[in-house]
C-alpha cells in the first residue's frame, strides 16, 4: 500500500477532494520530518511508497491548495512561530494541513487516519518512534 492509497482512503473518510488531502498530508509529512529522527523519517519513506515524491511535491509547492491557508491558517502560522519550537508545532500541523483547503475538525482526523494507516502497514514500532517524537502529532491524532 502506498501513500496513494492512504490518500485514497482519507478522502473518502473525510468526504473531501483527493487534491486537498493530498495537499494536508504532503504537509503533514513535512512536519514529521522536522519533528522525528532523520533515519526514523527514512524508515517512514521506505513503508510508504510515493511518499518522498509527495513530500518534494509539497516543499516546492506544487500541491497546494488555491483555497490556501486563509486568515486561520496565517493566525496559526503566526502563534506557531510566537511559540517556537515543539510548543508550536501543533499549530504548526493544523497551518500545514490547514493551506490544503481541509477544515480544521478535519486535520485531526487526517492526522489520526494517517497513524492507524501506519499501524495496519505494520509499522505500529515506527508510529510509536514518531508519536514518541512528537507529542503534538500523538494530541492530534487521538
Amino acid at each position: 500500500m502506498s501513500i496513494q492509497d492512504f490518500i485514497e482512503m482519507a478522502a473518502q473518510n473525510l468526504g473531501a477532494e483527493k487534491p486537498k488531502v493530498e495537499s494536508a498530508t504532503g504537509g503533514l509529512l513535512q512536519m514529521i520530518e522536522k519533528q522525528v529522527s532523520g533515519g526514523d523519517f527514512q524508515e517512514l519513506l521506505g513503508v510508504l511508497p510515493g511518499a518522498s515524491s509527495l513530500l518534494s511535491k509539497a516543499k516546492s509547492g506544487e500541491t497546494g491548495s488555491p483555497a490556501g491557508g486563509g486568515l486561520l491558517g496565517g493566525l496559526a502560522g503566526a502563534a506557531a512561530s510566537a511559540l517556537g519550537g515543539k510548543a508550536g508545532a501543533s499549530l504548526g500541523v493544523l497551518e500545514l494541513i490547514g493551506k490544503s483547503g481541509l477544515s480544521s475538525g478535519d486535520s485531526g482526523k487526517l492526522v489520526s487516519l494517517f497513524f492507524r494507516f501506519l499501524k495496519q502497514k505494520g509499522s505500529a514500532t515506527l508510529v510509536q518512534k514518531i508519536l514518541g517524537s512528537a507529542p503534538e502529532l500523538a494530541k492530534l491524532a487521538g
